[in-house]
């Protein structure tokens, strides 16, 4: 996958740094963010000037892992940031901020990011992001649209990651049969 690839790509690096990007391609969130910590530990050039992709990843563990924490949100999107002075625009990287933007209640923000990602692909390609809006908007008490988004996109994207994050607060919120 690209997250190999752009780890291996012609720098010697550490088994701990290759560890952590399986562990996060796994879904293995705060193992991931242990070992890529970790790695940055041993090897200052990651923390310092990483790769591309590394802090958007990070971020991306940090967030998954530790969502509930406001400290390490806030140095997810620290993380999301920093990976923007490379490419602004990057999709993958706007994604990561949304969502970070999401866990830390600016749902305007995150929906504004979102809506821009969307915007920008093809509707075949919006899983990660459909979801996101739909907390966005719940955030913002636009249950109505909320659900009618979650119900268009939920047979699209039945795989996706968010799907079962969305379902909770969707039921939390009462739109949900079981909450």
């Amino acid at each position: 996958r690209l997250i190999v690839l752009e780890i291996v790509d012609g720098s010697p690096r550490s088994a701990g740094d290759l560890w952590g990007m399986l562990l996060l391609e796994v879904g293995e969130y705060d193992r991931a963010v242990d070992a890529l910590l970790g790695a940055e530990a041993v090897n200052p050039v990651l923390g310092n000037s990483p790769p591309p992709y590394w802090d958007n990843n990070l971020a991306w563990a940090i967030f998954r892992a530790r969502g509930d924490q406001p400290e390490q949100v806030e140095e997810g999107l620290r993380r999301t940031r920093r990976a923007m002075k490379a490419d602004a625009d990057d999709p993958i990287v706007r994604n990561t901020l949304a969502y970070g933007l999401l866990l830390s209640g600016r749902h305007r923000e995150a929906e504004s990011v979102i809506t821009e990602v969307m915007l920008a692909k093809p509707a075949e390609e919006r899983g990660p992001d459909v979801f996101i809006k739909v907390m966005a908007l719940l955030g913002m008490e636009r249950q109505t649209e909320a659900l009618r988004l979650f119900e268009e996109s939920k047979v699209d994207f039945p795989d996706e990651e968010l799907l079962p994050q969305t379902e909770e607060r969707l039921r939390d919120a009462g739109l949900l049969p079981g909450g």
